[in-house]
């Protein structure tokens, strides 16, 4: 039996605190002195000005709010057995779509400070195709309740669970539950808030500081300063509201994540949906050996791509224990095939070839005082970036582990392997390396991810194995 969900009455409703926002920054200066002497004065605008302003305001907002009840009376969500059904209709416009429910990647549930007011939730659900994985499929505001029992009809469909439903109640067993928890404690969120705060925009503060310390009269040290800083706390406020709270529950067949302040989010997928991990590291995380671990899921969209993250920053043990208990059937390996002494040298010596060509010019000789440390800078970049290369194959499962400031060991399921290509040339053929590019399947498509050189022998061990799958 079919079941239709319809928008709920909040979406009429929204476009009144919008028009409250946009009346609060017109007249800011008249409601701020108002507050302070208890009577609002108009002398600081004209009066056709006020009024038609107001109006104008009001005006759209009427418009806006019309618009969204004809998008409440006439569109909806639907879902069976079999499928689910998108109506959208406004007054211009009429989108529908039907997708097969086996073809739905996630779900995705949503509340933000107001949608807590109305009682009501976004519901967002992806498409499992990487085609569309720019976009988010399906996005309908529902009510609360609506939103619940649709949650408990879709999985209970997946499930194969025949349940009695008609068009006046909604019959739900009860909520599954989850075999395994971990609820990461308030310490340990604002450690990985901590460890994954930008490094940059901080120095950034810092260095505005002391110039602003060292030259107050100078208008624009000041400038930066409140610039970074308030980026810097923007940054820090939008971390604090997702990860506050992060919850992460597993079983044997799906993820469930649950965090936000003031945007508490619920989100869920099949670990059939996953194609590969990525363990993370920022600069920070690195010097207290601290360790992050991403999932990717082919069909999430680009405005989910941080809904992902299953270990928030740990210790070694603590992230691989972590992570035994939501996807036990991982082997991730430390052990890393590296680079030896030869290609680094190798490697640096063409950058120092390339980066001297320039000398031939007359205009670099004249300022080789401010050149000299950016090829310094440059080749230090390529010594980090080469050290911190490495690659290993363990269990059919490709890791290239790779990155400057910020470390990722990307975990790739042969399986995921769309195809592959051997990179060498003269230098690296005499020395016995090649190198590994592998083209994956990943939530925006198709990635690619390159190795460093290792031994001939290892590489072709893996393309034997990626043969044999085809």
């Amino acid at each position: 039996m079919k079941r239709k969900f319809y928008y709920s009455k909040a979406i009429i409703f929204k476009p009144i605190f919008t028009t409250f926002l946009v009346l609060v920054a017109f007249f800011r200066r008249m409601l701020i002195r108002g507050f302070k002497t208890r009577s609002l004065n108009l002398h600081d605008y004209d009066i056709k000005f006020f009024y038609i302003a107001t109006a104008v305001v009001l005006v759209f907002t009427l418009v806006n709010m019309f618009i969204k009840f004809k998008l409440y009376r006439a569109s909806y969500i639907e879902i069976d057995k079999q499928s689910i059904v998108y109506k959208k209709k406004t007054l211009f416009s009429e989108k529908y779509k039907e997708t097969a429910l086996d073809k739905i990647s996630n779900i995705h549930l949503k509340r933000s400070f107001l949608d807590k007011l109305f009682s009501s939730v976004t519901l967002s659900l992806d498409i499992n195709s990487s085609e569309t994985s720019e976009d988010e499929d399906y996005s309908i505001l529902l009510s609360k309740q609506a939103s619940e029992e649709f949650k408990e009809l879709f999985y209970q469909y997946r499930r194969g669970v025949n349940l009695e439903v008609d068009d006046d109640e909604c019959v739900v067993e009860e909520q599954h539950r989850y075999d395994h928890v971990y609820k990461f404690s308030k310490g340990e969120c604002a450690q990985h808030i901590a460890f994954s705060l930008s490094v940059f925009l901080f120095i950034f503060v810092v260095a505005s500081s002391i110039m602003s310390i060292a030259d107050l009269l100078a208008g624009i040290s000041v400038t930066s300063l409140l610039l970074f800083s308030v980026m810097f706390i923007v940054d820090l406020v939008k971390k604090v509201d997702k990860y506050y709270d992060y919850s992460v529950y597993a079983d044997n067949t799906h993820i469930k994540w649950e965090y936000g302040f003031f945007n508490r989010e619920e989100f869920e997928v099949e670990k059939s949906k996953i194609i590969s991990l990525e363990f993370r590291q920022t600069l920070i995380s690195r010097l207290f050996n601290k360790y992050s671990v991403d999932i990717n899921i082919v069909g999430v969209g680009s405005d989910n791509s941080d809904m992902k993250t299953v270990v928030l920053y740990s210790s070694k043990e603590k992230m691989l224990e972590i992570l035994g208990m939501i996807l036990p059937e991982s082997c991730f390996s430390f052990d890393f095939e590296r680079e030896d002494l030869r290609i680094l040298c190798y490697r640096l010596s063409k950058g120092v070839l390339i980066l001297v060509i320039p000398l031939l010019l007359p205009i670099v000789r004249h300022y080789l005082l401010y050149y000299v440390p950016i090829v310094a800078v440059i080749l230090i970049g390529i010594f980090l970036y080469s050290k911190n290369l490495g690659f290993s194959y363990v269990g059919e499962k490709v890791t290239i582990r790779r990155g400057l400031f910020e470390v990722s060991s990307h975990e790739i399921l042969l399986s995921s392997i769309e195809y592959i290509d051997i990179k060498t040339d003269y230098i690296y053929k005499k020395l016995g390396v090649v190198s590994l590019v592998v083209h994956y399947k990943n939530a925006k498509g198709t990635g690619e991810l390159t190795s460093p050189y290792v031994k001939a022998e290892m590489i072709q061990k893996v393309v034997d194995c990626f043969e044999g799958h085809q």
